[in-house]
């Protein structure tokens, strides 16, 4: 897995084109192009106004170009971006109004969408996840790989989220 390798790598453009789903069911993440090693030099100025990143599935740490605040935990916020895209229907940061790649980048950081459970489009214990992925500041996010793999886990338990 990506984000289980010792050199803490981070992908940095998770989107749906970017996830493929095998035959035999496994996942495959692909365009590795901009993955980066955590703590390593960038490739952007730092003066960028944000990093390298597909706006719409960006973390807010990316969308600030605030690079000692980029790791994993920014794939988990474009993971949380994909599965909520993946159950309404629609992408939150996207606007019919506007998509100036500034307007998205600003909604990534300030929008917080409606819970999944309140709008009908999961389990509480799933849209608890979601959330969690989905927070803006990435010390509220999982703080490892196998705490969200539990927390998926436990999703799928019978009992849970009713």
């Amino acid at each position: 897995m990506l984000w289980s390798r010792p050199e803490r790598v981070v992908h940095r453009d998770l989107k749906p084109a970017n996830i493929l789903i095998r035959d035999d069911g496994s996942v495959a993440i692909i365009d590795l192009g901009i993955v980066r090693e955590e703590g390593t030099p960038g490739l952007t100025e730092d003066a960028a106004q944000w990093g390298p990143c597909t706006p719409p599935y960006a973390s807010p740490e990316q969308a600030r170009n605030d690079k000692k605040s980029i790791s994993f935990k920014s794939d988990l916020f474009s993971l949380g971006t994909i599965a909520y895209e993946l159950l309404t229907g629609t992408n939150p940061y996207l606007n019919p109004q506007s998509n100036s790649r500034e307007d998205v980048l600003r909604k990534v950081q300030t929008y917080i969408p409606a819970p999944l459970n309140s709008i009908g489009k999961s389990s509480p214990s799933f849209s608890r996840v979601v959330e969690n992925l989905m927070k803006k500041e990435p010390f509220e996010r999982f703080r490892t790989v196998s705490r969200l793999k539990q927390e998926l886990q436990e999703c799928r338990e019978p009992s849970n989220g009713k």
